[in-house]
């Protein structure tokens, strides 16, 4: 039977976060793992993780998905467009965006900054729901500001042309990296506010707000 599945983007997967909690290796039924991936079509996993913890755990959760992807041939790590178009190219390959879901682990540091990227970090999102070294997120106080330390990390990752996803953020931070980036930008996993007025979920206007963004580019 011919395979009727389209390639699917992923963008929003605790993958690498679930199988280094769980110490299964990449064998998690939690979340996803490597087979469910080739059979369901998968091409490109937006691929979380760190929640603001340790750099040290960060470094390990790296480390776990460095060497699957080095072991197997399906896998490939996107760093560039170069990469990012041999994976779309290709039948058979899975490509990873490696993706810090909140950037407290910085701690104020941008030589951390450049080290997440030389492992290959090209997703950062600032928070996940609290508050840290570079903005609030959607559990603080909506009228907190991004951090001096936030804002040329926004900078920085619009230089090197990464993804800043603003999953998270609360409503002054999320206006004020929008008013201080040319993009891209994402929100990798929300909803609507007005359907679910859950303090993560987006607002009409937010909605609005990254419609005009895009157009404007």
């Amino acid at each position: 039977m011919k395979n009727i599945y389209q390639p699917i983007i992923d963008l929003h997967s605790d993958y690498v976060l679930a199988c280094y909690k769980a110490g299964e290796k990449f064998k998690s039924n939690k979340q996803t793992n490597l087979s469910m991936l080739k059979k369901n079509n998968v091409k490109l996993l937006l691929a979380g993780f760190s929640y603001d913890d340790l750099l040290k755990d960060t470094e390990t959760q790296l480390a776990v998905l460095h060497k699957e992807i080095k072991k197997n041939d399906s896998l490939t790590l996107i760093t560039d467009s170069k990469t990012l178009a041999n994976v779309c190219n290709s039948k058979n390959k899975t490509g990873f965006i490696i993706h810090l879901e909140g950037a407290g682990i910085l701690n104020t540091d941008m030589q951390s900054f450049e080290k997440m990227y030389e492992r290959g970090v090209r997703s950062i999102g600032l928070t996940h729901s609290a508050k840290n070294c570079l903005a609030s997120g959607n559990k603080e106080n909506p009228l907190d500001h991004l951090t001096k330390f936030g804002k040329r990390v926004v900078r920085e990752i619009q230089k090197r042309k990464m993804i800043l996803d603003l999953a998270h953020l609360n409503e002054t931070g999320f206006n004020e990296v929008l008013n201080i980036t040319q993009g891209p930008i994402i929100v990798s996993h929300t909803c609507a506010y007005k359907l679910c007025p859950d303090q993560r979920n987006l607002k009409d206007s937010q909605i609005n707000d990254i419609k005009d963004f895009c157009q404007g580019k």
